[in-house]
């Protein structure tokens, strides 16, 4: 199975940088390759996801068991669609960072994309998913 990564490492060298216009550029750069990332690890999630479904439903004899089978896939499909919007929330911010040369409000969102990617990440191992998201330890 494919083994992806997120790549929040550079996020995390881009958070702990100044506020020199070449780290913006890096900043934009990280983004794009973190959403490129995610839609790696969706891509997987979802194969993975509708192999667990078909287990579920022919392992279930109702609707409720179903639902408790896949309940924590649903979660996982859920946190991946929120860290993903949060990853947008750090793109406004740099756009932020730009107009105004502060960086403290970029430090702030990609602090929070940070810990909704390591709460993905603990569920996706918690499902035994081969999808991966790479953080190294960092205090925000």
């Amino acid at each position: 199975m494919r083994h992806l990564v997120l790549l929040a490492v550079a996020l995390l060298m881009v958070v702990s940088t100044g506020c020199r216009p070449r780290d913006i550029r890096e900043a934009r750069h990280v983004v794009a390759a973190s959403a490129q990332s995610l839609q790696l690890v969706d891509l997987q999630l979802a194969e993975e996801y509708k192999d667990a479904a078909d287990v579920c439903l022919h392992g279930s004899q109702s609707r409720a068991q179903y639902d408790k089978c896949i309940d924590d896939w649903d979660y996982a499909s859920e946190l991946l669609s929120r860290t993903r919007l949060q990853l947008f929330q750090v793109q406004y911010s740099i756009d932020l960072w730009e107009a105004t040369g502060k960086a403290d409000q970029f430090k702030r969102e990609a602090c929070v994309y940070l810990e909704k990617a390591a709460e993905l990440q603990t569920l996706l191992d918690t499902l035994k998913s081969s999808a991966h998201v790479a953080l190294p330890e960092f205090q925000c």
